[in-house]
């Protein structure tokens, strides 16, 4: 998946000793930061720990499973495997 702005995360992301980053959904960031670019590379708090934000997901993109409440966030776990937050 590319980016919408910023980049996307990476295989790198999700190493044990990679710095912790985490995609902002589009959705999120129209209606609660206005599209604010100044998102991109801010520390958010994501499930109890510090996130920098790479990238914003594509429109229309809500994560790899279906789900009646959708993440917030796509975050790179730096264990192998992408997860999501809110």
């Amino acid at each position: 998946m590319n980016a919408y702005a910023g980049r996307a995360l990476s295989k790198s992301d999700d190493r044990s000793n990679a710095a912790p980053v985490a995609m902002m959904i589009c959705r999120v960031w129209e209606q609660k930061y206005g599209h604010d670019p100044a998102v991109i590379g801010s520390v958010f708090n994501i499930n109890g720990k510090a996130f920098t934000i790479a990238g914003i997901a594509p429109p229309g993109f809500y994560g790899h499973r279906l789900s009646n409440l959708p993440p917030d966030f796509l975050l790179a776990t730096g264990h192998g495997a992408a997860g999501e937050g809110r």
